[in-house]
């Protein structure tokens, strides 16, 4: 599971927003590279600057040390995820949404790993024919029940 949050940075008239969250992180020990997420889904970069906020860092323990405002925290689904998981599993799923976390529970119906994208297709409640379909970084995190 990869875990990101959003990053609000403070206005400034006189830098830009990349001098203003290097110049923050520098106080704290971290780097861009630290907290950019990058990795092998539909979407391979995450991280990238919003209306005076960074979008898609790495939640890391460090960040919480500054006075900048953290907020939105998401979970992506890696591949490694679906590790543990086989037909027939009883889960929980949460999706993140623009309005809140929604929790589901149901069966997963389909699992496919090919060529580093993981598909997982589970099947709502109890019912046999509706359900969602999620891929390596969708915005879900999924656990066994």
């Amino acid at each position: 599971m990869i875990k990101t949050i959003r990053i609000n940075i403070p206005y400034s008239d006189t830098e830009s927003m990349n001098n203003v969250l290097s110049r923050k992180l520098r106080e704290i020990g971290l780097t861009m590279n630290d907290i950019k997420t990058s990795f092998k889904s539909r979407s391979d970069n995450l991280s990238h600057f919003g209306n005076w906020c960074y979008v898609g860092a790495l939640d890391i323990p460090e960040l919480h040390k500054t006075d900048m405002l953290l907020d939105l925290p998401q979970n992506f689904l890696e591949l490694v995820d679906l590790d543990g998981l086989k037909v027939g599993d009883r889960v929980e799923y949460t999706m993140g949404g623009i309005l809140g976390t929604y929790n589901y529970t149901g069966r997963v119906f389909r699992i496919e790993t090919d060529n580093s994208l993981g598909v997982i297709t589970i099947s709502k409640g109890k019912s046999k024919t509706k359900g969602y379909r999620f891929y390596t970084g969708d915005n879900v995190e999924i656990r066994k029940i």
